[in-house]
């Protein structure tokens, strides 16, 4: 009876311990009283001694469980404060940076940590463990990268295309430091767990020992087991993850307070619950396995993760940890801690879709892109890298990058050795698989995370680029059709050639050189014709020229040749005649033999030339070479000097005749041979400068070549029509008078000149027929075509053509047939011999039958005695001028002219 009594107290005494634990803790031994009274002193003073250890022990877990939730919260601090600094909001990352940092020196190397509630600080233990130890460490270096991320990301611009990865970076570390720690702190539960049980084991073996003293022993279990509870109470509750106890069927018998924190489900809610209720089973792996079927074998099962619904419907990721303990009398279940990772794995996702875009970008990028480890190691070899390099990647990776260069003296270090790699660019030859070698630029960086140092290389090939860079500077200094220099070049050679005839005397001589008749052949073969013929003329000069010499085209049909040293000024002249001679020669072009001539003027440097000087010298020579007859050279001078001052001073003052009313036109009268009456005027244009009249032999030609003519002409014939218009409005009764006007080559070339004509005709309300175009042959065959075009054009708006000097050009007069012309003017020239050589006056018959044949008019010039007018009469020609009638006279004096003439008329 005793020992049953005994028995019944030490059963009730195991029953208060392990409710105020709030364990399941059963003992089936049967200890003899007679045990338990031999060994109830050893075993009290064992229990008190025990006791006080195993608190002093225990009292620290709560501290730690509490110290790593602090370093969870204190690194998404950090990451928080960061980022408001970024957006200019008030934070003080570095305080959230000093307590995370002293929150993992006190988990790793132990110290005191402040209770809540109480002014005494427990003292946190040195960690133990390997395993531990490892984890800690690797915390608190995930802290050292967390802090330079973040450093990093305050320096960085929010518009720098670098600050979005560097963010998400910080993010990342964020995540790990705080999952790491939560790793840490389910570590610290397990071992926790561990610890409690042997405890309460031990204490309860005591407790049984010491069943002869149950009311002590069951006083001091019961202060023992309170205190246990209260740890466990304080472990699960402060630990962030949840925990589970699962029945052997998968009920849920236990759940922590941390349910509610994480998925907003109040612990009571699970009990007797399957997990399965709350877990979205289509985004979550298997976990059937756990709680239904057969009871998988004690341990830790595999770990899951499943997305686990909060109370809200939202969804979290959630990982599981369980470990099986069936066969344990204690728990006969599963005890399943679970943390949440929806920001990791969000973190994770993100991190595997910028690898994803990053690795995308690299392999369709059109730069070589190449990372290289520390020890020198080829480690990724992108698409754009095989193409320049002739290598497939799985050739090169693992391979050293020197083999990459072709010269490894001067190749850039990266990392061989665990050297750091040369950082910024860097340019020099590179070698293909195929053993070739071309120029590349590359850029170095390198990434240093841990102990572990990345160097980055995108390379660029430049041969292309180069090459073009070549062609470029080639084309910037060479005439594209003839490939000789072109004005750029020429400026600096001459530049040169200038110093050096200053430091050495040396004798510097320019010649500029036009073709004489090259629009000819390139209007009349075609522009292929004329570039056959420009480049012909260009090989001609080179051959002709030393290789010190520069041979350049400026331009149209004009070529320059720079001499830099010259024995003597006779050797300009030898090889100006040389140039005559070879340009002079028959051209075999594609569409025919062309024959062109040569102007060419010399110019000899002297001391204060610019190159620009020296050209315009060698131009004014070739321009008097041309007014001399062509084919032929002439030795700038100083009357040159002044001719071609004398020529820019009429140029300057040309420009402002108009503008300043100093343009005149002069009138000479066109009369019918056969009955002596007048049917119209030739509009002859003078120049009043000053007191001077100038007459059009001194401007003319200059007006042309400026392009004044256009605006000259135009002038003309706008005050030609209105004077003509007002002429016959004052004579209605007789027949309508004709007006000529002089056309030149360039009015003939403006894109809008017929359109002009038409609103002068229209503005002076003048019959078109009233209105005749002199065109003179030489301008008709210097651009037949566009020429034919736009007399056509004249045609159609009823003005008539007039071919002027007739017999003095190059032309054949088949090309009568061709332009819409309506007279024929003979030249002064043959008018001049009629009556004293029977030669002229056969040519001039010739020309009046021919024209008579083909529908036209003649007009005679030059008729200056009576003489002249009965040779004509007799002839058959229609209309005459001369000083015979009357010479060109102003505006007015023609008018009174005019009205005398025709009152005399019947």
């Amino acid at each position: 009876m005793r020992n049953r009594r005994r028995g019944s107290r030490a059963h009730r005494s195991r029953a208060r311990v392990e409710s105020a634990a709030e364990t399941v803790l059963r003992s089936q031994s049967r200890i003899s009283i007679a045990a338990i009274s031999a060994v109830l002193l050893i075993v009290l003073s064992v229990m008190v001694g025990y006791n006080v250890w195993a608190t002093t022990r225990t009292q620290s877990i709560p501290a730690l469980v509490d110290l790593t939730a602090r370093q969870r919260t204190f690194a998404e601090r950090y990451v928080k404060d960061v980022v408001l600094q970024v957006e200019g909001q008030k934070a003080d990352p570095d305080q959230s940076m000093d307590l995370l940092r002293a929150t993992a020196a006190t988990l790793l190397s132990g110290g005191p940590v402040e209770q809540v509630g109480s002014d005494v600080p427990i003292i946190v233990p040195e960690a133990r463990g390997a395993n531990l130890r490892q984890k800690l460490a690797a915390i608190k270096g995930l802290i050292g990268d967390l802090n330079a991320a973040g450093d990093d990301l305050l320096a960085t611009p929010t518009w720098s295309s670098t600050f979005s990865s560097k963010l998400l970076h910080l993010r990342v570390l964020g995540a790990l430091v705080s999952s790491s720690t939560a790793d840490a702190s389910s570590e610290l539960s397990r071992d926790a767990e561990g610890r409690l049980k042997g405890l309460v084991e031990i204490e309860i073996f005591l407790g049984l020992l010491g069943a002869s003293t149950a009311l002590t022993m069951g006083l001091v279990l019961r202060h023992s087991a309170t205190r246990q509870s209260a740890l466990f109470r304080s472990l699960v509750r402060g630990s962030t993850d949840m925990i589970f106890l699962t029945a052997r069927e998968g009920r849920v018998r236990y759940a922590s307070p941390a349910l509610l924190t994480v998925l907003g489900r109040p612990p009571s809610t699970m009990l007797g619950r399957s997990l399965d209720d709350i877990i979205d089973t289509r985004r979550s792996d298997n976990t059937a396995k756990w709680f239904r079927g057969t009871p998988p074998p004690d341990g830790p099962l595999q770990p899951l993760t499943v997305v686990f619904i909060h109370q809200d419907g939202s969804l979290r990721d959630i990982e599981l940890d369980a470990t099986a303990r069936f066969t344990d009398r204690n728990i006969r279940g599963m005890v399943i801690n679970a943390r949440d990772v929806t920001e990791r794995r969000r973190a994770d996702d993100q991190l595997r879709a910028t690898l994803a875009r990053t690795h995308a970008i690299v392999e369709t990028a059109a730069e070589g892109i190449l990372t290289i480890n520390d020890r020198g190691r080829i480690e990724s070899f992108n698409r754009a890298a095989e193409l320049i390099f002739g290598y497939n990647s799985s050739e090169v990776i693992g391979q050293p990058a020197a083999l990459l260069f072709a010269d490894l003296a001067a190749a850039p270090s990266l990392g061989e050795g665990g050297s750091r790699a040369a950082q910024g660019t860097w340019e020099g030859g590179c070698a293909r698989h195929d053993g070739s070698s071309f120029h590349a630029e590359m850029a170095i960086s390198s990434v240093q995370l841990g102990q572990r140092i990345t160097h980055t290389a995108i390379i660029r090939d430049t041969s292309e680029r180069d090459a073009l860079q070549q062609r470029l500077t080639h084309q910037a200094l060479h005439d594209q059709l003839t490939g000789l220099a072109n004005r750029t070049q020429l400026l600096e050679r001459v530049a040169h050639g200038l110093m050096r005839a200053d430091r050495d005397d040396a004798l510097v001589a320019v010649l500029f050189l036009d073709l004489d008749r090259f629009k000819v052949v390139n209007d009349g073969l075609g522009h292929n014709a004329g570039d056959q013929l420009l480049i012909e003329t260009a090989r001609r000069l080179k051959e002709l020229s030393r290789s010190a010499d520069t041979v350049a085209r400026l331009g149209g049909d004009e070529f320059v040749i720079l001499y830099e040293s010259l024995a003597d000024v006779s050797d300009a002249v030898h090889i100006a005649r040389r140039i005559l001679e070879l340009v002079s020669e028959p051209y075999g072009l594609d569409e025919g033999e062309a024959f062109v001539s040569a102007s060419v003027g010399i110019a000899f440097a002297s001391v204060g030339d610019s190159p620009d000087n020296l050209l315009r010298k060698a131009d004014v020579a070739m321009y008097r070479a041309k007014e001399a007859g062509r084919n032929r050279y002439e030795i700038f001078d100083h009357e040159m000097q002044a001719w071609a001052d004398k020529r820019l001073a009429v140029e300057n003052a040309l420009r402002y005749a108009i503008d300043r009313d100093e343009l005149r036109i002069h009138y000479q009268p066109t009369v019918d041979v056969r009955t002596g009456e007048i049917r119209g005027s030739e509009a002859l244009v003078r120049w009043q400068r000053g007191d001077e009249l100038v007459g059009p032999e001194e401007f003319i030609e200059i007006a042309e070549d400026t392009g004044l003519i256009n605006t000259i002409g135009g002038w003309v014939l706008g005050q030609a029509c209105r004077d003509t218009a007002a002429w016959q409005a004052r004579h209605p009764d007789a027949e309508p008078l004709q007006v000529a006007v002089n056309l030149s080559g360039r009015q003939l070339a403006q894109p809008d000149f017929v359109g002009s004509v038409a609103a002068e005709l229209a503005l002076s309300g003048i019959e078109p027929s009233s209105v005749i175009f002199e065109v003179t042959e030489s301008v008709l065959l210097a651009n037949t075509e566009a020429a034919l075009l736009t007399l056509g054009r004249l045609k159609a708006l009823g003005v008539r053509i007039a071919i002027d000097d007739f017999g003095t050009g190059y032309s054949s007069l088949s090309y009568l047939r061709r332009f819409p012309v309506d007279l024929v003017k003979i030249d002064r020239s043959f008018v001049e011999q009629l009556g004293t050589d029977g030669q002229s006056a056969t040519i001039v018959e010739a020309i009046i039958g021919l024209a008579h044949a083909l529908d036209l008019a003649v007009v005679a010039e030059g008729v200056e005695t009576a003489e002249h007018l009965a040779a004509l009469s007799t002839l058959g020609c229609d209309l005459a001028q001369g000083f015979y009638f009357r010479a060109a006279i102003p505006k007015d004096e023609f008018e009174e002219f005019l009205d005398a003439e025709l009152s005399r008329t019947p």
